[in-house]
C-alpha cells in the first residue's frame, strides 16, 4: 500500500513538473506566434507595412518586441512610427481565445509622427478603428496604462499651418474604474518647441499633470497643472510660468460647480521691438496719460517680475484676486467680482508712469459709480471696458451651466 501510494505520489509530481515546464517553456512561443499572427493581421486591416524587430516573452512585462517600424497609410517607406523597445501586458486567457486585451503598453526611444490634413483628418485615425471597441465611456477594453520614455513627438496639423515637437518627453496615461464611475490621469514632461497662432515657441522643460474624474458616465472633475521653465515666444523669454485649475461639479447631477484656477508668470522680458504684445501695453499707457494728464515716456525693454492671478466660479459669484502686474514700468494690483444679479465691485491700485492710481468701481457693470471721477470720455472709455469684460465672462458661464444643464437631461 505504501509503495502505491509512492508511486502515485511520484507520478503527480512528475506530471507537475511536466505540466509547469510546458507552460513555461511552452507559452513564451505559443505567446510569440500568435502575435505574430495578430501583426501581420493587423497591418493588413491598416493597410501599413510593420516591421518587427526580436520578440521575447516575460511573465512580468508580456511580450517584447524590439525595433518596431509602422509606416505610413499606403506607403511602405516612409516610416510613421519607430520605437526601440516595447512592453505589451495582456490578460492571458482571452488571448488564447482570439481576444488581444492590452493591460499595459510601455514605449522606450519611441518616435512618433501626427500628421492631421486641412479637412481635419489625423493620420492615424485609423488605428484605433481596429482597437476592441468601448463598451462605455471609460474604455473598459483599453489599457489601464499607457508609458512612453525618452521619446519624441512630432505633430504637423496642416489645418492651422502649425507644427510641434515634444522631446525628451517622458509619458503616462493612466486610469481607474469603479462601481460608480472612475478617473483618467495624464502625466509628462519633456522639452516643447513648434509654433503657436504663427508664433515661435519653445520651452527647455514642460511638466504637466491632469487628472478627470467620472461619475454615472458624466464628468464630474477635472484637475490639473502646467509648467514650463526657460521658455520664449519669438523674441520674449520668461523664466517660469504655472498654471493650475480645479474644476468640481462639472456635469454632477448632486455635487455644486465649484471651479478655481490661477497662473503665475515670473521674469518675463519683452524687448525693444514692434509687437502686438508691446503695442497693447503703449496703447494702455496712453489711456493712463490722459486720465492723468501726464505724456507718456519712451518704452525700452519691459521687464516682469511677476504676472499672477486667482479666479473661482461658485454659487454664481466670479471672482478674479490678487491680480498682480509687477514691471519695471508699472506695478497694478486688482480685484474684481461679478456675481448673478450682474452687480461688480472692481478695485485697481498700484503705480503707472510713477504716478500712484486707485480705482474702485461698484455697482450695475453697465453702469457702475466709479471713483474718483473723471471726465465723461474717459468714463465712457473705462465702462466700455468693465461691461466687455463682464458680458464675456457672462457668456462664458452661461455656456458652463447651460451644458451642465444638457448633460443632466440625457
Amino acid at each position: 500500500m505504501e509503495i502505491k501510494n509512492k508511486k502515485t505520489i511520484i507520478i503527480s509530481s512528475l506530471s507537475a513538473i511536466l505540466i509547469i515546464a510546458a507552460f513555461y517553456f511552452g507559452l513564451p512561443f505559443a505567446v510569440k506566434q500568435t502575435f505574430k499572427t495578430f501583426s501581420s493581421s493587423y497591418a493588413e486591416k491598416l493597410n501599413r507595412k510593420i516591421d518587427l524587430g526580436r520578440i521575447s516573452f516575460s511573465f512580468i512585462d508580456g511580450i517584447i518586441i524590439s525595433d518596431i517600424n509602422i509606416f505610413a497609410k499606403g506607403d511602405p517607406a516612409k516610416s510613421a512610427y519607430s520605437i526601440k523597445k516595447t512592453a505589451l501586458k495582456f490578460e492571458p486567457l482571452p488571448f488564447f481565445k482570439g481576444n488581444f486585451i492590452l493591460t499595459k503598453i510601455k514605449f522606450k526611444n519611441a518616435k512618433f509622427t501626427l500628421i492631421r490634413n486641412k479637412n481635419g483628418n489625423w493620420d492615424f485615425s485609423d488605428i484605433p478603428a481596429i482597437l476592441p471597441k468601448p463598451k462605455d465611456k471609460f474604455y473598459s477594453s483599453w489599457p489601464k496604462q499607457i508609458i512612453a520614455e525618452n521619446s519624441e513627438i512630432f505633430i504637423i496639423d496642416k489645418m492651422s499651418d502649425n507644427m510641434w515637437a515634444l522631446n525628451d518627453a517622458d509619458l503616462k496615461f493612466s486610469k481607474r474604474l469603479s462601481y460608480y464611475g472612475g478617473s483618467f490621469s495624464i502625466s509628462g514632461k519633456g522639452i516643447f518647441k513648434g509654433s503657436i497662432l504663427k508664433n515661435s515657441f519653445m520651452s527647455k522643460k514642460v511638466k504637466t499633470n491632469i487628472k478627470a474624474e467620472f461619475e454615472n458616465n458624466n464628468l464630474n472633475s477635472l484637475f490639473g497643472e502646467i509648467n514650463l521653465k526657460d521658455s520664449s515666444c519669438n523674441d520674449i523669454r520668461l523664466n517660469n510660468l504655472n498654471l493650475k485649475w480645479n474644476f468640481l461639479g462639472i456635469n454632477s447631477k448632486t455635487n455644486e460647480q465649484k471651479y478655481k484656477a490661477e497662473f503665475k508668470i515670473e521674469e518675463m522680458d519683452i524687448p525693444n521691438i514692434d509687437n502686438s504684445f508691446r503695442k497693447n501695453i503703449t496703447e494702455a499707457f496712453k489711456t493712463f496719460s490722459k486720465i492723468y494728464g501726464k505724456e507718456i515716456p519712451k518704452i525700452h525693454e519691459i521687464n516682469f517680475k511677476d504676472i499672477s492671478a486667482k479666479t473661482s466660479f461658485h454659487k454664481d459669484l466670479f471672482k478674479i484676486q490678487d491680480f498682480k502686474l509687477d514691471s519695471n514700468i508699472f506695478n497694478i494690483n486688482a480685484d474684481f467680482t461679478l456675481d448673478k444679479k450682474d452687480k461688480i465691485d472692481l478695485n485697481f491700485n498700484g503705480k503707472v508712469l510713477n504716478k500712484e492710481m486707485n480705482i474702485t468701481a461698484k455697482g450695475q457693470y453697465d453702469n457702475p459709480h466709479i471713483k474718483p471721477e473723471f471726465s465723461y470720455t474717459l468714463r465712457t472709455k473705462l465702462v466700455s471696458f468693465i461691461k466687455t469684460l463682464s458680458e464675456s465672462i457672462k457668456t462664458k458661464l452661461n455656456k458652463i451651466n447651460k451644458e451642465k444643464a444638457e448633460k443632466n437631461h440625457e
